[in-house]
């Protein structure tokens, strides 16, 4: 018989996460009444769009066995950011628009800084801050940086928050 965890937030990094041209992701589970909902923070990267991010990509449900999974979002949603500058055809942002590039990342569990790719089994917490910086390029000048970004993510027992700055 397979016994359930303990309900508490986990995160786990697996690098077979391929979804909306993954390179790899954490996924974070947070308990809810019946099993859990897993969020995927994933290494987007897609040449054609300009993009290379970390971002927080598609959401599932699951069992309290981390089984039984159903998508919660559709594919290609953004949670993130998107800015059209003034006279260009595209947005810059992430995955669905690209032209963003991260130039650093961190990730801090329980207060202590740690590799993404460390997290290699179920790991349980009860603080994960994610924090990445990017620059943004004008669409139609991908050579010519036009914007700063930086989010950080905060999982906890309260849920998901995203703090942004561009």
């Amino acid at each position: 018989m397979n016994i359930p965890p303990e309900k508490a937030l986990y995160c786990r990094y697996d690098p077979t996460v391929s979804f909306e041209w993954a390179k790899g992701g954490l996924r974070i589970f947070c308990p809810a009444e019946n099993g859990y909902i897993n969020y995927n923070f994933v290494h987007s990267v897609r040449e054609d769009r300009n993009c290379d991010m970390w971002r927080l990509s598609k959401a599932y449900a699951c069992d309290d066995h981390f089984e039984n999974e159903y998508e919660l979002t559709p594919s290609g949603a953004e949670w993130d950011m998107a800015i059209r500058l003034k006279e260009r055809e595209d947005f810059i942002g992430g995955y669905a628009h690209g032209d963003e590039i991260y130039d650093a990342l961190s990730i801090e569990v329980d207060g202590k800084m740690t590799d993404i790719e460390a997290l290699d089994g179920l790991v349980p917490f009860q603080t994960l801050r994610i924090t990445v910086s990017s620059v943004g390029y004008d669409p139609s000048e991908p050579a010519t940086a036009a914007l700063k970004h930086r989010k950080e993510y905060l999982i906890d027992k309260n849920g998901v928050t995203l703090n942004q700055r561009v």
